[in-house]
């Protein structure tokens, strides 16, 4: 029984290593621009520059003839980042790129394949966007390092999940490119 106890404990320790250091690997990444922590204060006039209005964790203006909101949530155990649009569809919908964990779940027999948007032959995308550029534009998307896109509501919605920063204008330019292909 001892030792029962005893492998018990080891894998709650193994279980709770593997969780922080994804925690921290996960918090590496942001926006899919330039690697490491970005200056905020060039990104917020690089905004500025471009004409967007910059309100602390909100900022909203249009690009490419697109109007567009970006929400922060810098605070709290998960902190993230909505970029949205308006959306001309009524169709709603939700993709989520498929990450390690799902993976690793579906190699088990766990979960459903349908709920994924990264790979290359993948039906959600097939059966949700039925344009070709609609397809790649989602794809592009989630390369970007979004982590999921949905319309809802009138509104399409790109969110980025461990990002308290806003993305660098590069970033968001081509992020809009594609999300207007979605719309």
């Amino acid at each position: 029984m001892e030792f029962a106890l005893a492998i018990g404990q080891v894998l709650l320790m193994l279980a709770g290593a593997y969780a922080i250091l994804r925690l921290i690997r996960r918090g590496n990444r942001y926006w899919g621009g330039t690697p490491g922590r970005p200056d905020a204060d060039a990104i917020d006039a690089d905004y500025v520059r471009a004409g967007i209005e910059v309100d602390g964790d909100v900022a909203r203006g249009t690009l490419q003839s697109v109007p567009f909101v970006i929400k922060l949530n810098p605070h709290g155990p998960s902190p993230s980042g909505v970029l949205e649009i308006p959306g001309a569809r009524d169709n709603d919908f939700s993709l989520a790129r498929e990450g390690d964990d799902m993976r690793a779940f579906l190699r088990l027999g766990a979960g459903h394949p349908l709920q994924t948007g990264d790979s290359g032959m993948d039906p959600a995308l097939d059966s949700v966007l039925t344009l070709a550029a609609e397809r790649e534009a989602a794809r592009a998307l989630f390369h970007l390092g979004f982590d999921k896109l949905e319309r809802k509501g009138g509104a399409l919605r790109a969110v980025k999940y461990f990002c308290p920063h806003l993305p660098e204008l590069a970033v968001l330019q081509r992020a809009l490119t594609h999300l207007n292909l979605l719309r």
